[in-house]
């Protein structure tokens, strides 16, 4: 469970954007793997994503403007989450 109450095997309903607010929970693709739903803040020199969990081995991980807007970024924000439905599979 997460601190956003989104249930083990639910379905996120996500926005497709870029543009995000402090504290959203975004769907962010790092290194070209599977989409990761993360709490996202803007910083100065980038952004810093954050895991929405209360197990303390997932740990919140700085991106620099470089890791975003570089020709092959190894961060993308792929859309905001919107809510989750569980039990529907």
């Amino acid at each position: 469970m997460t601190k956003a109450s989104i249930a083990e095997n639910a379905v996120a309903v996500i926005h497709k954007t870029s543009d995000f607010d402090n504290g959203n929970i975004v769907v962010a693709i790092i290194n070209n793997d599977a989409g990761t739903l993360k709490r996202v803040y803007k910083r100065p020199d980038g952004i810093y994503l954050e895991p929405d969990s209360y197990d303390p081995i997932y740990k919140p991980f700085p991106y620099t403007e470089k890791h975003i807007k570089d020709e092959d970024p190894s961060v993308i924000i792929v859309g905001v989450y919107l809510y989750s439905v569980s039990g529907i599979i």
